[in-house]
């Protein structure tokens, strides 16, 4: 089974070319994470053609993530981790539009 750490440095050239491309060196690592993510919804945007798709595949990554950390937590466990319920509710302030993925 891959751990979390192989996991998370599979992605460590792709996020280091990221920061420096955007130029983002200097601020936290919240901070790149979260304008790569973005830039990711962006792309499955673009590439899917609605933006619910995107939000779709937001929520399996959430929904990943959660299952693989808990994974790790039980030794002789499901390497896919237990199930996770994930949804996403976002309104866009000011307007009537809304995000919502079940």
């Amino acid at each position: 089974m891959r751990t979390n750490f192989e996991r998370a440095n599979s992605v460590h050239d792709a996020l280091d070319a990221f920061i420096k491309d955007q130029g983002l060196e200097y601020d936290e690592i919240e901070a790149q994470v979260g304008d790569m993510i973005c830039n990711l919804l962006h792309y499955a945007n673009v590439h899917l053609k609605n933006p619910q798709d995107a939000m779709q595949a937001a929520r399996l990554g959430v929904q990943h993530f959660i299952a693989e950390v808990e994974a790790e937590k039980v030794p002789d466990g499901d390497e896919l981790g237990p199930e996770v319920l994930v949804s996403i509710n976002a309104e866009v302030q000011g307007t009537d539009r809304d995000y919502y993925v079940p």
